[in-house]
């Protein structure tokens, strides 16, 4: 959230430097936050350059153009952000593989693309490895991540600790998808087919993936109950950002998620119920009027 990037940098106290935001979007709930954070990180001297793909409304942008010193927002089929990155910052420099390189794994990895992934088939073992830190082993998050960094660096794609966390990530993902999957409510309302999971530790791509796959569900929900979040993904005319944009989430039309912080006893049957009641009646958000 905005305000965890707020405590972040107000811990590192920084002066005269530059500022890079990524991959973090704009909503009605969070924008004078940002204004704010921005505004605190000029007055100390930094640069601040917001570089982002999901939707921005026109307000936000009007808001938060005022004082940043370079931007982009806006929906993005074509690049994800480490992809923004990578262009406005060290696509001109000489032989830099390695930008590349990072770029092409962030591209495979991001859900809501159009264009297809480079080939490259260490990336997936990549992925899996950045998923077993920031899903599983939160307490090593930090170094963990640092030595992937170093590994993609080296183009060490199958270092021992690539190897080794992405092992760790598959074995517990097996066995969480298989309580996930006893754990499934299908409805069939306004036209179209959810499938609702609560489930933890799993990257939701790959599980919203897989339940689409096995279910032919137009819209999934992946509840996290070890982190009070939800990860959205619809196919066709579905829109699940607006049920996220309901709920003070955001992202994109096919890919979106919100956070449930309010909402007590996810980890429970009874809390369970009580979300898919919630939850149902802005199923209908989601659908187009052209599809309705």
């Amino acid at each position: 959230t905005i305000n965890e990037i707020i405590k972040v940098f107000d811990s590192l106290n920084l002066r005269d430097a530059i500022i890079i935001v990524s991959d973090f979007s704009s909503n009605q709930a969070n924008t004078a936050a940002m204004e704010k954070f921005v505004s605190k990180q000029k007055d100390v001297g930094n640069m601040v350059l917001w570089l982002d793909h999901h939707p921005w409304s026109d307000e936000a942008i009007s808001t938060m153009s005022k004082g940043l010193d370079y931007g982009i927002a806006g929906e993005n089929k074509l690049y994800c952000a480490t992809e923004i990155i990578y262009k406005v910052l060290c696509e001109t420099l000489d032989d830099d593989k390695t930008g590349k390189t990072i770029a092409d794994h962030a591209h495979i990895a991001d859900f809501n693309l159009a264009l297809p992934p480079p080939a490259d088939d260490t990336s997936p073992n990549i992925s899996l490895a950045i998923n077993y830190y920031t899903h599983i082993n939160k307490g090593e998050l930090s170094s963990g991540l640092r030595g992937i960094v170093e590994d993609v660096a080296n183009c060490n794609y199958e270092s021992p600790g690539i190897a080794s966390a992405t092992g760790r990530y598959r074995e517990t993902a097996r066995v969480e998808f298989e309580r996930l999957k006893n754990n499934l409510t299908t409805l069939n309302t306004y036209g179209i087919k959810t499938v609702i999971g609560f489930g933890r530790f799993m990257h939701a791509t790959s599980v919203c993936g897989t339940l689409h796959t096995l279910t032919g569900a137009d819209l999934v929900l992946y509840v996290r109950t070890d982190e009070n979040a939800v990860s959205a993904r619809s196919w066709g005319d579905v829109d699940c950002s607006k049920i996220a944009i309901k709920m003070r989430g955001g992202g994109h039309p096919h890919a979106a998620a919100f956070r449930i912080d309010n909402f007590k006893g996810i980890d429970t049957i009874e809390g369970q119920q009580e979300f898919i009641k919630m939850i149902s009646p802005m199923i209908e958000l989601s659908v187009s009027h052209d599809s309705a």
